[in-house]
């Protein structure tokens, strides 16, 4: 995860919250904390909140710090569309910020 957003500490407490959930869920269900299950579960929660950030952090930081002339218009491209469609603004900012509704564990 690129510093630049600062996300690698939050994500590193989220994944702990998101295991912590899976083991307490399997405790209760008298299931095998350890199990591929459980340990699956979590992978895959965890993998679909951190891909998207990751990817988009290091596309956002390579946009930002090319210097070439296709690198130059398509940021202001980008800026221009983001303030013209709120919308979009908030969505992209509920994700950075998790402030949307939050997905359970499958299991």
């Amino acid at each position: 995860m690129h510093p630049v957003t600062a996300h690698g500490f939050n994500l590193g407490l989220r994944g702990s919250d998101t295991l912590a959930r899976g083991i307490i869920k399997a405790h209760e269900e008298n299931k095998d904390i350890g199990s591929n299950r459980v340990l699956n579960a979590y992978q895959r929660e965890h993998m679909l909140i951190t891909r998207p950030l990751y990817h988009g952090t290091n596309g956002i930081v390579g946009l930002f710090t090319n210097d070439k002339l296709p690198a130059k218009l398509a940021r202001k491209a980008v800026l221009h569309i983001s303030n013209r469609l709120p919308p979009l603004k908030r969505t992209i900012s509920a994700m950075l910020t998790e402030t949307h509704p939050r997905k359970l564990l499958p299991f």
